[in-house]
């Protein structure tokens, strides 16, 4: 089941290596498993700019009325 991820502008803002991925491959990536989207943030943190995390949004934070459906958020930690 794929697991799509919206990369935040505040974390692009933040991070140079994830301006660089959300310009390339645009702000809603689809990953085959939350795990790969989890090894993506960490390869982001391990660059040693300002670290982001993955925010689930089923397990931290309910589906807001109006928002674009997707599984979890690229953010600033």
């Amino acid at each position: 089941m794929a697991y799509v991820v919206q990369v935040t502008e505040a974390a692009a803002d933040a991070n140079p290596a994830v301006a660089e991925y959300r310009t390339e491959v645009g702000e809603r990536v689809r990953f085959e498993s939350k795990a790969d989207a989890d090894a993506l943030v960490e390869k982001f943190n391990a660059e040693g700019a300002a670290e982001v995390r993955l925010r689930s949004v089923h397990e931290d934070h309910p589906l807001e009325e109006g928002q674009e459906p997707v599984d979890g958020y690229v953010e600033g930690a």
